[in-house]
């Protein structure tokens, strides 16, 4: 999970499930559904089966990058490992995401919201899990002028973000594996708050230090 190729061999899966699934698949493919779960947008099989393997690489080469082009770019030193872990936790999501997506389109009776809200909330376990140990930077974690700032206000603010996002992730596989909910509402609803809190908690802390 921490290799920093993950996302070719994850790009090469997408494409080898493609193939084996193109004969099954119908001219147009359901790509796209409403907070209330309905399909509201359709996409032709080719752009269906090219675009996961194609978000996959492409994520995979900016990861790449983004790291050498952060002003601190030397604190990645001290949680690489951990950048990686969360970064291939995102590729392999939208991996899940094309399977899931090219399955229902093949007449598998998968729940595309339900396996995205899964990944979804593995993600935000493994994010939360992360949060405590990441260095400042500018592409990973809670970024706002405050904890761009000091040092400390982004140590203080990751150690409660972390709470938050392993939070939001429970609550979104908990909604999951409960019919009748609507898990990405709550997901999206669960991110948004945990982000919303960690931002402002940011600021009091800033604010705590600026008056010591």
């Amino acid at each position: 999970m921490r290799s920093r190729w993950l996302g070719i061999a994850a790009a090469l899966l997408a494409v080898i499930i493609s193939i084996v699934l193109w004969p099954k698949l119908p001219p147009e493919l359901v790509t796209h559904w409403n907070p209330r779960g309905d399909p509201d947008g359709s996409s032709s099989r080719v752009w269906a089966v090219v675009a996961g393997p194609a978000i996959i690489l492409g994520l995979t080469l900016l990861l790449q990058v983004l790291p050498r082009i952060d002003p601190w770019r030397e604190n990645y030193a001290r949680f690489a490992d951990l950048y990686w872990l969360v970064m291939n936790g995102l590729l392999l999501c939208v991996l899940v995401l094309h399977v899931a997506v090219l399955a229902a389109g093949a007449g598998a009776g998968v729940s595309v919201q339900r396996v995205s809200a899964g990944g979804l909330a593995v993600l935000m376990l493994v994010l939360g899990n992360s949060m405590g140990r990441l260095r400042r930077n500018w592409f990973m974690g809670v970024r706002t002028p405050w904890t761009l700032d000091s040092p400390d206000v982004w140590r203080r603010t990751h150690r409660v973000a972390a709470w938050l996002f392993v939070g939001a992730g429970i609550l979104t596989g908990g909604a999951a594996l409960i019919p009748r909910i609507n898990p990405l509402v709550v997901g999206f609803v669960a991110v948004i708050v945990a982000a919303l809190g960690s931002a402002a908690l940011s600021l009091v802390f800033w604010l705590q230090e600026r008056r010591s």
